[in-house]
């Protein structure tokens, strides 16, 4: 199995190559629609600066 995923590897190394360059991009847009950012709790601004570390 290692042999022929190496050959496979060598065969086809820089179209698939191409291929994760093309799909890379279109992939962290995607989970980067998928995920949010949420409300900022009430009061953490002041929770923050209290406990900042100088």
């Amino acid at each position: 199995m290692k042999k022929t995923v190496a050959r496979l590897i060598c065969k086809f190394g820089a179209q698939l190559c191409a291929v994760a360059m093309v799909i890379a991009p279109l992939v962290s847009d995607i989970c980067r629609n998928k995920y949010y950012q949420p409300e900022e709790p009430e009061g953490f601004e002041v929770f923050a600066n209290e406990h900042r570390v100088s």
